[in-house]
């Protein structure tokens, strides 16, 4: 039998033998495709009109045209799931032969050689899949035809994601013949597919893990995009969110071309060796047993570990050295169980039991000692090009927009100065703060009004402050780190001069990344009223804004810190195509006299006082002062203590809680007389003298 005849007569036996295989793809397919597109289509009718259009793909599309691009071309989530699990399943039914006796002995008798069986049922398993798509791709045009949505963009969008579609079916097929290849039976094959699609990931996830559980400064912030290249099922999922941003996917198509091949290679290499007896064997090749053996059990170890220490709030490393010891010794013998079927071999630590102790011992000992210094990191400054700093309590106040939100990654990525005197002089700070620190000092926090407190026995309850540091070198090398630091004098005179440097106060304040041409409407908010829309056009509209722009520009840290806030005015721009609205809630001060001038004249005012003949009564609920966490409430009726707590009101809790005297736990509540104002809440009172003693009263009405 020729080679040429052979590869044919062997696509039509599986075409043949796979019918029923094919229908469940058809109907897979169906519902991925031309189903989804009248859904999608139906559902956007509701809030579309005739005229609705989007921006996709540098064109101005219809909604149906939309909706048909978005399933056929471009973002189809649930398309992908069935590639992948086509590619599991086929890679799976294939090669299955290969696990029973006879049928290995009946093809391997066949005048045909390995590799071009491979590349046989390779291509018959691409024309499994690909007969199906192509029936359910021209239903879909059909569909689309029908409402009128179909575009020439569409159809090349469609066949170009054809090829990407084909490109990881192909990849996790391949993936899913190399676990067969290397297995004996299926069991062992299913867990062999999952291990080598989610391997990689799963190391990563291991290692962060033990970062979070043993560091304290590592820094969730990076620039690791190369992470979704670990697995193929990540880099497909990640070329598909790529693409609904319109980025390009070349670099998603080069590593699939690449893995393909090196995939191909493999297989083929694999399948020339492999032992025909394999087939009742758990691994096929003997002799990479304690290979195996060793880099599954020792990251399952390590995970069950820190799983199980992650509870623990005492002696967390000696929790840690005995749930590893203990993992190591139950996923050992689970393994040779395996490899065996003999409970009692299993039960016997062998070598790879020893040598994985060791190595996992090694590991353990140098997370817990810090090695490679982590905590300790502090290069030269001779060695830095620039630095870049996220303070949290200042930047996230102004950035809740989600159209405009950078991640602190993205900050600290772009916000970089070469003035970075003061932020090295934190991050030494951090370093010496964290240097006696163990594993145990690594308890529970939360957040709050930008703060951070730390429960925990070593913080002894004190307000903590959050800093991200990116250390740019002239290497080329970015590292960064995060340090949540007691609020000492110290460090926010560093975080004082940080913010008073205009290299840095530029790119964070809102002013920097707001463009006025947008805006439609200005509206006002203060403690008399909510979302009263200024009554002013054109240039009148933009002084007010160039006049606040400027006052928050000049503005110091220590007038943000101490300054009341007593109202906001925001901004309301226009649709964007994709339709989207920003809006802006930006902090008036008391100081900012020439914006409420404005405001007044356009018939906004916004007063800095209340009287406290206008409120009947006062609510104040939260931590009682020096009470070691106990809650309580009181209600403020004298007018006298009224006007006290009024007298310090903050409107907005968006201010620099930095050095701030503002007591950020407790609550306030307005009744007012006139019942139209109804109850206001969550306003911020400063802590004085005066205000402490009211505070203190909290005491008389404890909950807890």
């Amino acid at each position: 039998m020729t080679s040429g005849s052979f590869f044919l007569k062997n696509l039509k036996d599986q075409l043949r033998k796979n019918i029923p295989v094919m229908i469940l793809l058809f109907l897979a397919f169906l519902v991925a495709l031309p189903i989804s597109t009248v859904v999608r289509i139906e559902n956007a009718k509701i809030y579309a009109t005739d005229t609705s259009t989007y921006e996709m793909m540098g064109q101005n599309l219809h909604w149906a045209a939309f909706e048909f691009l978005r399933v056929a071309g471009s973002e189809n989530a649930m398309l992908a799931v069935v590639m992948a699990g086509a590619g599991i399943l086929l890679g799976l039914l294939q090669f299955s032969y290969l696990h029973s006796g006879e049928k290995v002995d009946f093809y391997h008798s066949l005048p045909i050689r390995r590799e071009e069986l491979f590349l046989t049922r390779a291509a018959g398993a691409m024309l499994l899949v690909f007969l199906p798509y192509a029936v359910n791709l021209l239903l879909t045009y059909a569909v689309g035809a029908a409402y009128g949505a179909v575009t020439g963009t569409a159809v090349k969008a469609s066949l170009l994601m054809t090829g990407f579609h084909l490109l990881y079916f192909l990849v996790i097929y391949e993936t899913t013949v190399l676990a067969v290849l290397l297995t004996g039976n299926l069991f062992t094959a299913l867990l062999g597919s999952a291990a080598l699609l989610v391997y990689l990931p799963a190391l990563r996830m291991i290692q962060h893990a033990l970062n979070g559980m043993f560091f304290h400064t590592l820094s969730a912030v990076s620039d690791v995009g190369w992470e979704v290249f670990l697995s193929p099922i990540f880099a497909y999922s990640g070329a598909l969110a790529d693409i609904s941003f319109l980025n390009p996917l070349i670099k998603y198509v080069v590593y699939g071309v690449i893995l393909a091949a090196v995939l191909t290679v493999l297989c083929l290499a694999v399948y020339r060796i492999r032992p025909s007896e394999s087939y009742h064997r758990s691994i096929a090749f003997a002799k990479f047993q304690p290979v195996i053996k060793v880099a599954v059990v020792m990251p399952a170890s390590l995970l069950l570990a820190v799983a199980f220490t992650s509870y623990m709030t005492h002696h967390k490393f000696l929790w840690f050295v005995l749930s590893l010891a203990f993992a190591l010794l139950v996923f050992s013998a689970m393994v040779e169980f395996l490899y065996t079927l003999d409970i009692r071999k299993s039960l016997k630590p062998g070598i790879s039991t020893g040598v994985m102790a060791v190595l996992l011992g090694i590991i353990a000992m140098g997370y817990h000692v810090d090695v490679f210094g982590v905590d300790a990191y502090l290069p030269e400054k001779e060695k830095i090009q620039s630095m870049s700093v996220y303070i949290s309590s200042i930047e996230d106040k102004y950035r809740e927009n989600a159209d405009v939100y950078k991640s602190p990654s993205s900050l600290l990525r772009e916000n970089k100065v070469e003035n970075f005197d003061d932020i090295y002089k934190i991050a030494g700070m951090g370093v010496d703060y964290y240097k006696d620190k163990t594993e145990d000092d690594k308890n529970q926090y939360f957040y709050g009004y930008g703060m951070v407190q730390y429960m925990d026995s070593w913080s002894n309850n004190e307000t903590m402050v959050s800093v991200d540091v990116g250390f740019h070198l002239k290497s080329g090398r970015t590292v960064y780190r995060s340090y949540l630091l007691p609020e000492t004098k110290e460090l926010t005179d560093s975080v004082e001069k940080i913010y008073d440097n205009w290299e840095y106060r530029q790119q964070v304040l809102p002013t920097s990344y707001i463009a006025f041409d947008q805006t439609e409407h200005l509206y006002t908010e203060d403690f008399f009223q909510i979302g009263g829309q200024v009554e002013a056009k054109g240039d009148t509209m933009e002084n007010i804004y160039k006049t606040y722009k400027g006052e928050l520009e000049s503005m110091t840290f220590a007038q943000a810190s101490e300054e009341r806030i007593i109202g906001c005015l925001c901004l309301r721009q226009k649709e964007t195509e994709e339709g989207y609205e920003a809006y802006y809630r930006l902090p008036v001060y008391e100081s900012f006299t020439k914006t409420r001038e404005l405001l007044e004249k356009a018939g906004s005012p916004m007063p800095a006082q209340i009287s406290a003949a206008d409120i009947q009564q006062i609510g104040l609920s939260g931590i009682i002062p020096d009470s070691e966490g106990l809650y309580g409430s009181y209600m403020v009726t004298d007018e006298e203590e009224m006007q006290t707590i009024l007298d310090h009101l903050s409107f907005f809790s968006g201010k620099y809680s930095i050095d701030s005297d503002y007591n950020f736990g407790i609550n306030t509540d307005l009744y007012w007389k006139n019942q139209e104002q109804g109850l206001t809440s969550s306003y911020l009172v400063q802590e004085t003298p005066d205000t402490r003693e009211i505070f203190e009263k909290l005491a008389e009405e404890t909950t807890d």
